[in-house]
């Protein structure tokens, strides 16, 4: 009988020791090559979150010193106290709270 093989299937080459160090350094080289790369680029995103979270900080403080100034002025009749506490059940909470979670409402009524 007639034995197949695979065309694709190649022998394994058994690699010497200095091709196995010339490989490795081969690859060594190329890894250093793309931390070169990649520092800028990490130090950009973290630079960028940075300015970010300023910009946020910022945002809350002129956020909060208008409540103060003008929050007084426009106040509204508050919401009765109920079983989750005074105010608003529907009140999102603090943006300034790192836990802060905003409450989406959704239309279930259609205008007629």
């Amino acid at each position: 009988m007639e034995e197949k093989t695979n065309p694709e299937v190649k022998e394994e080459k058994i690699l010497t020791q200095e091709e196995i160090k010339e490989a490795q350094q081969k690859t060594i080289n190329f890894y250093n090559r793309q931390i070169e790369v990649i520092i800028p680029q990490v130090e950009y995103a973290k630079l960028s979150a940075e300015l970010e979270e300023h910009r946020l900080k910022q945002m809350v403080a002129q956020f909060r010193q208008a409540e103060i100034v003008y929050g007084s002025q426009q106040e509204g009749p508050k919401a009765p106290d109920g079983p989750e506490g005074p105010g608003d059940p529907g009140d999102p909470g603090d943006p300034g709270d790192p836990e802060y979670r905003p409450v989406r409402k959704l239309k279930t009524e259609t205008a007629e």
